[in-house]
């Protein structure tokens, strides 16, 4: 199918005119991080690697009486995820239906 398939969108009939397809087009939305997670079906901000900027990996440590997510300082920055690394994690989790950030 195509953006001018006229089966996607809802049909409406406004008073006095014919019938009408409406499309919409999402162009900007705001979440909060853990429905941005879900949504993108990747790790949380506080998974192992979270961050969805850069490829840093996250280290368990214990932190009260549990544990918390840290991101040790390193010598060097992390690389950079690009449009090639999150859609080769994309067909890797499609693939194996688990969600693949790494």
């Amino acid at each position: 199918m195509n953006d001018t398939d006229e089966t996607l969108g809802c049909r409406v009939k406004p008073p006095g005119m014919e019938e009408q397809v409406c499309r919409c087009k999402v162009l900007y939305f705001v979440l909060d991080l853990p429905a941005k997670a879900m949504v993108r079906y990747c790790h949380q901000f506080n998974g192992k690697f979270g961050c969805t900027d850069c490829e840093i990996e996250g280290k368990s440590v214990q932190s009260g009486r549990g544990h918390a997510m840290a991101y040790p300082k390193q010598v060097q920055d992390p690389p950079l995820r690009s449009h090639a690394s999150v859609t080769r994690d994309a067909v890797t989790a499609v693939r194996t239906i688990k969600v693949c950030c790494y």
